[in-house]
């Protein structure tokens, strides 16, 4: 496993879990990979739940946590 899957996983297995209860943690994972191949775009949650094959509540949760954990900074809002 590389750096990054590694650091990923730290974050959705320990820090996402103390914030948001995470039912889906590959979701979560694929979600943080999505959210960085986005990077500079505006955000639009429901073409990621669509993307992840989750429901668009499932992806807010889960930017919400990050959020709160300073991974993902929403500018705008």
């Amino acid at each position: 496993m590389d750096r990054c899957s590694s650091y990923v996983d730290s974050i959705i297995e320990r820090d996402v879990s103390a914030v948001h209860s995470v039912r889906k943690p590959d979701a979560a994972r694929r979600l943080i990979y999505q959210a960085a191949s986005r990077t500079g775009q505006e955000l639009n949650v429901g073409k990621l739940a669509s993307a992840l094959a989750v429901r668009r509540e499932t992806v807010s949760d889960y930017l919400d946590a990050l959020t709160r954990l300073g991974v993902v900074l929403r500018l705008g809002t």
